[in-house]
């Protein structure tokens, strides 16, 4: 018997963290971004081909405007809650007491953004007249501000989301052979994609009586959650503008459907590569905040700098592949209607690396250390700008205009943020690992624009690998030769995976 808040309560066995080292997070993290991988490289394909140009982009208009709305029902949570429930993981009461108030505030949260959402779904005309494929999203964020991945993530059980998720992703993908069969199944599409993130949620749910005893919850204390929540949900508002209010304004314009559809298989392209970068610095988030938490600058240091290291060299490493391999990649993923693509997935590709590094400035240095502030004002600089250029270049430019602007937009929170985090950069950053990324970089791309006269057209799946490998290849041999920290942590990653292969 225990006595909590002035009530003796038999706890009962909760499940144990099992918590693993950084290295088998990373090591589950690429699992999962790689057959995430594998699922995309035969779904987008086979949809793009399938669907029409305008299916496919009213699917994507809904979905990113249902995302906006999401970003106000979960208002901050989502990042909030994997700092402070991995600071309270070592008490279980006080875990199951934050755990429960950022629930209740969620509540109120999302009533309130799903009021807002229904109300535009049947007053706004754009909404309105696609008003089947909106309720369907409109259900999707309701079961998804309650998925607590967060949760999960906080208490590093990167284990179980890997074969979670990797399930629900393989399900998705036969649902999609199955059902999505003519070029007006985009219903059947959006049902599949939210089904996705609902099954994903609703087993989340699920599980959390395992790790969590809510009996030991006492009175709820919401109010002091209010003040550092009310920074990152200005941190989430403003990176929701620029992340999906993009694609409603693009769809706002004649013709929208059409270009969203483009300027949406540019953006698919570029999550699907931007993951294998996300993937190795999300499994490191919550055990920075600890060691920040800890004050423990020396262990903070050595693992803030492997991963900036390995992002910045990956991130733009993917970009250069981009600017030179785009035009064959988009007609071999999608075939020739979607040449509109390849400005866009271009400046994308920039784009993506950009915003990585900003997710190691504002997550990895500045949130850990409780300076979410200043990441809110970083990333609300970007707001005007984003908005600025998509009305003044979407309705000229359409797909292109809208890349265009989500460029300059990760630019300039990207200067912003470096402002910010310039000390701690000085304290980790080596100029002469800057030159072997840059070696890195500058070498691959050149050869990469020699082979161009040797490869041809890249129609084929063979020679689409045949361009990753002349890209890839010198690339990983110039920063293994260099020592570069990005070629020792992927031989890290896959060592670790041959020895639990062997065994």
């Amino acid at each position: 018997m225990k006595k909590v808040h002035g009530k003796h309560i038999q706890l009962r066995q909760l499940k144990e963290y099992d918590i693993k080292s950084v290295k088998h997070n990373t090591v589950m993290n690429v699992l999962l971004t790689a057959s995430n991988a594998l699922v995309s490289l035969i779904a987008i394909p086979y949809v793009t081909r399938i669907l029409s140009v305008s299916g496919y982009g009213v699917v994507g208009f809904a979905q990113n405007a249902a995302s906006w709305f999401s970003i106000f029902a979960t208002f901050g949570i989502s990042t909030y809650g994997i700092r402070e429930c991995a600071r309270a993981r070592a008490d279980r009461i006080a875990l199951a007491q934050t755990l429960t108030e950022l629930l209740a505030l969620l509540g109120v949260f999302t009533a309130a953004a799903l009021a807002v959402f229904a109300a535009c779904i049947l007053f706004i005309p754009q909404f309105a007249a696609h008003a089947v494929f909106f309720w369907i999203f409109f259900a999707n964020t309701f079961i998804m501000s309650f998925g607590v991945d967060w949760f999960y993530q906080a208490i590093e059980q990167y284990s179980y989301i890997t074969k979670r998720s990797v399930a629900f992703k393989v399900v998705s993908l036969a649902f999609i052979l199955l059902f999505v069969r003519h070029a007006d199944d985009a219903v059947q599409y959006a049902l599949i994609l939210a089904f996705v993130t609902c099954g994903n949620n609703l087993l989340n749910i699920t599980k959390l009586h395992e790790y969590v005893d809510f009996r030991t919850v006492g009175r709820l204390n919401l109010k002091q959650h209010l003040k550092p929540l009310f920074s990152f949900g200005a941190l989430n508002l403003s990176s929701s503008v620029y992340l999906t209010l993009d694609t409603v304004i693009l769809g706002m314009f004649p013709d929208g459907d059409y270009q969203v559809g483009l300027y949406q298989l540019a953006v698919k392209l570029r999550g699907f590569l931007s993951a294998f970068v996300g993937g190795i610095a999300n499994a490191s988030v919550s055990r920075l905040s600890i060691y920040a938490a800890e004050k423990d600058h020396d262990d903070y240091d050595a693992l803030l700098s492997k991963n900036l290291g390995f992002v910045t060299n990956l991130s733009f490493a993917i970009a250069c592949y981009l600017l030179v391999f785009a035009k064959p990649l988009i007609v071999l993923v999608s075939s020739a209607k979607y040449d509109g693509s390849i400005l866009p997935l271009q400046l994308s590709g920039f784009a993506m690396a950009i915003a990585s590094l900003s997710v190691v400035f504002g997550f990895q240095i500045l949130t850990p250390w409780g300076r979410e502030k200043e990441l809110a004002i970083a990333n609300s600089l970007g707001v005007p700008v984003s908005l600025g250029l998509n009305i003044f270049l979407d309705g000229r430019f359409g797909a292109d205009g809208a890349a265009f602007a989500y460029l300059m937009t990760e630019s300039t929170v990207f200067i912003a943020q470096f402002i910010f985090v310039r000390k701690e950069l000085r304290r980790i950053v080596h100029f002469s690992e800057i030159g072997k990324i840059l070696l890195c970089l500058v070498g691959a791309t050149a050869l990469s624009f020699l082979s161009l006269r040797f490869i041809g057209s890249v129609s084929t799946v063979k020679e689409l690998i045949v361009s990753i490998v002349v890209f890839f290849v010198p690339w990983y041999a110039l920063a293994f030769v260099t020592k570069e920290d990005s070629a020792q942590m992927i031989n890290q990653i896959f060592a670790k995976m041959l020895k639990k292969g062997a065994r």
